[in-house]
Formats: C-alpha cells, sequence, structure tokens
C-alpha cells in the first residue's frame, strides 16, 4: 500500500493551510494542517497551491519506456557521481542501446565542477556513451559516441 501525506498546503479559496492524506493514489482525508500525525511519506509543501482536476497531460512516453534501458543518474550530484555510476554499470554489462551505454537524468547546471570530455573519455572508452540530462536539454557523451553518431564536441563532452 502506498502512503503519502502532504502537509502545509494551500487549497485554492481557502485562508488556512491544510495536510491532504493519500492511500494508493486516492485522496483518503483533507484535514486542518498539524491536526493528525502524518501516515506514510510525509512530504512538506511549504504552502503550495492545491487544486482539483490540474495534472499535467502532457507525457514522453517513448522516453519513460526507453529509459529502463538507460542507467539512472537522477541521484548523482556531480560529475565524478555521473562517471563512478556509468563505470559501475559497464562493468556490470549493463545492456546497450544501438550500440551505445546509455543514462539519463543528471543536472549539470548544479555541478560544482564542469563535465570534461577527457574524464569521459578516461572512465569508458571501449563503447560509445551518451549521458542526457533529466531536463533533455543537453547529453554528455565520450568521444566513441561522438564518432558514432558524427558529432564534434568541445573539451566538456557536452553537446547542447
Amino acid at each position: 500500500m502506498s502512503v503519502l501525506t502532504l502537509t502545509g498546503v494551500r487549497p485554492y479559496g481557502a485562508a488556512e493551510a491544510v495536510d491532504v492524506f493519500i492511500r494508493d493514489g486516492v485522496i483518503d482525508a483533507v484535514l486542518p494542517a498539524g491536526e493528525r500525525a502524518p501516515d506514510g511519506e510525509a512530504v512538506d509543501v511549504a504552502g503550495r497551491w492545491i487544486g482539483p482536476g490540474l495534472w499535467d497531460a502532457h507525457v514522453h512516453f517513448t522516453q519513460h519506456v526507453i529509459r529502463r534501458r538507460r542507467i539512472d543518474l537522477s541521484e548523482t550530484t556531480s560529475a565524478a557521481d555521473v562517471i563512478a555510476a556509468t563505470v559501475a554499470a559497464r562493468a556490470a554489462d549493463w545492456p546497450l542501446a544501438d550500440g551505445m551505454l546509455m543514462g539519463y537524468g543528471f543536472r549539470d547546471g548544479l555541478w560544482v565542477e564542469p563535465a570534461t570530455l577527457a574524464a569521459l573519455d578516461a572512465a569508458v572508452a571501449d563503447v560509445p556513451v551518451v549521458l542526457v540530462s533529466g531536463d533533455l536539454h543537453c547529453g554528455w557523451m565520450n568521444s566513441a559516441a561522438a564518432a558514432y553518431l558524427g558529432v564534434e564536441l568541445d573539451e566538456t563532452g557536452l553537446l547542447r
């Protein structure tokens, strides 16, 4: 059973915050904030708005399906983390997609140190590596991938 409590929610038109209790994807209760202890995972939404019938109907279904063959990099916080996850996947014989080792989900805009082509080349050089950012706005690839795809890279290895 999946249980989630959203705390500190502001419904449209309401003066006071509420807590929303969700069980298996269905709203179970809406109570004044703090009236009942949170159930399951609790997420403080810090006063963000909530309203009925609002959802994002925009879906990248193909991306969702093919991501199962990609290394999940969404928890990484640095270029070094991404490289470590990529090296571990290669060592575990991660499946290749169209002859390439693929990953997704990194956030290079939050990294202290920049991505470098040299670091990725040094980590994995035996197969083309293409890593897609979490917002889908760039890819970090090694030289083998650039040659395979016929693109030119600068010293970062990022293609935007």
